[in-house]
């Protein structure tokens, strides 16, 4: 008790410096909250893979000092680990890296659903407008690449030149003319050649020919319409697309041949499935 005594007033002065002190802190560096939005990284998959149906952004709310929190470049990391994960759907929760001092309070979403796919590649047509009139223009073709399920949905790649503009940025387009993200197009630009007549884009049925009377097809799979694009005054006309395709013994995919008149272009190729045998 008596240790305890010693010096009594020198210790109680000591404790009262050190309760100001702790407080002229606080006071000097109060904690503060802070909410941002943040890019969403994925980590983990081969160059061959991609994850799709991802949001590009995640919100963090973060606690820590004012001097560190307030900060325009705070060194944030918000990311998904795909190591190792098959192909198909997943849900994967999203990690945080923080600076030393901060600390995470919630991040939203917590878990992200998505799909890893397959890569692929796939050669799209080029179709040019300026104030609604149809331009020509180069590339006339572009290599799209991305996710097998984006791929199958890509019909053309399109691009809008303002007046007086002599190039502009494609985009890829699905057969009712909707943008569709996550594809990247090789070259991504497009420059004029020459302008020309207004055209329209319509959807036709097909009308396939039947095979010579030597040969039975016994099944075929081919599209019911195809999408066109021409000047409107020659596209009022049409009622159908007539089509031919090489037949052969066997089972087999083809691609038909469309009859289209003059200044009429098809978007995509058009391919069927044909089972066919010879009838004696």
């Amino acid at each position: 008790m008596r240790r305890l005594l010693h010096n009594l007033p020198v210790k109680l002065l000591s404790l009262l410096i050190a309760i100001i002190l702790w407080y002229q802190l606080r006071e000097r560096e109060p904690i503060v909250q802070r909410s941002l939005y943040q890019n969403l990284q994925v980590v983990g998959l081969s160059p061959h893979e991609q994850a799709v149906g991802l949001p590009q952004k995640v919100l963090l709310r973060i606690q820590g000092p004012a001097n560190l929190i307030q900060g325009t470049h705070l060194a944030l990391t918000a990311y998904l680990d795909l190591s190792n994960l098959p192909e198909g759907p997943f849900t994967q929760p999203v990690h945080v890296g923080l600076p030393n001092g901060l600390q995470l309070i919630q991040v939203i979403p917590a878990q992200v659903i998505g799909t890893i796919e397959k890569i692929g590649r796939r050669v799209l047509p080029v179709v040019l407008s300026s104030s609604g009139e149809w331009v020509e223009g180069l590339p006339r073709v572009v290599e799209a690449q991305g996710p097998v399920s984006l791929l199958n949905q890509a019909a053309l790649a399109f691009a809008y030149l303002a007046p007086g503009t002599t190039s502009g940025q494609l985009i890829p387009l699905n057969s009712q003319g909707v943008p569709i993200s996550g594809l990247k197009l090789t070259p991504n630009q497009a420059r004029v050649t020459s302008q020309g007549v207004q055209l329209g884009l319509r959807r036709l049925p097909i009308r396939l020919t039947p095979p010579p009377p030597q040969l039975k097809v016994l099944s075929e799979r081919v599209p019911n319409e195809v999408t066109v694009v021409g000047p409107p005054e020659v596209l009022s006309d049409l009622k159908e697309i007539p089509a031919s395709v090489n037949y052969r013994v066997g089972t087999y995919q083809a691609p038909l041949r469309l009859q289209l008149p003059l200044g009429i272009l098809v978007v995509g190729e058009v391919i069927g499935t044909f089972q066919v045998i010879r009838v004696h």
